[in-house]
């Protein structure tokens, strides 16, 4: 994360530096006549370009940097659940939670139990859409099922927060996909046991769910 701070400071310092640039071009000021003055401002504007490239140059290497090794953009979080019941009753419990949660009655005054958007429904994938009470961010929802030998639901949840560079979200990738668990009951279903962490799961430690 120490890197998308330093490519959001890194563009921001050479549209600064671009931004002085403009301000000061041959027909903005008056032009000195002595022949030393304007050796001087030929080295500075030298120097001012020389900064303002090798500014672009390093934001675009971290950009590149980070798409190469594919470390995420967004907030995200992905969780593990293992359910001791078939898995047809885990989908069931879980479209008609987000299906239950499509208005606002949910998190009137507090919470973001609410405004949650079924996409697509299949008996071994949910793929959903949750917006928060302020309409200040999206995540887009999905949740993978599959029927172990041992007569184990494993579920697979994801989340993805819709708003780019997102270094911190309180938990609220985390809390959109547990409230749906919790809310539905699941969490006190037979063999329940939740599996992630911080690697996987921004802010999973220190999320509150009953307010993100």
């Amino acid at each position: 994360m120490v890197r998308y701070v330093c490519i959001i400071y890194l563009w921001k310092r050479w549209q600064q530096d671009a931004l002085w640039g403009s301000m000061h071009t041959p027909g903005s000021i008056p032009l000195e006549v002595t022949e030393g003055v304007l050796k001087q401002n030929d080295t500075e504007t030298f120097f001012t370009m020389q900064t303002r490239t090798l500014l672009l140059t390093l934001t675009l290497t971290l950009g590149f940097s980070l798409m190469a090794t594919g470390e995420p953009l967004h907030a995200q979080c992905r969780v593990i659940w293992l359910f001791g019941i078939p898995c047809q009753d885990v989908f069931v419990s879980l479209v008609n939670q987000i299906k239950a949660w499509r208005g606002m009655s949910g998190c009137m005054t507090v919470g973001q139990r609410c405004l949650y958007e079924l996409v697509s429904a299949t008996p071994f994938h949910i793929v959903a859409k949750h917006t928060s009470r302020q309409w200040t961010s999206k995540q887009d929802l999905t949740f993978h099922l599959v029927a172990t030998e041992e007569s184990v639901c494993r579920v697979t949840g994801y989340s993805i927060s819709k708003a780019w560079a997102r270094l911190e979200d309180n938990g609220t990738t985390y809390c959109t996909l547990y409230n749906l668990v919790e809310g539905s009951g699941l969490v006190d279903a037979e063999g329940y046991k939740m599996y992630t962490n911080e690697w996987i799961c921004l802010e999973y430690s220190t999320a509150n769910c009953t307010i993100y």
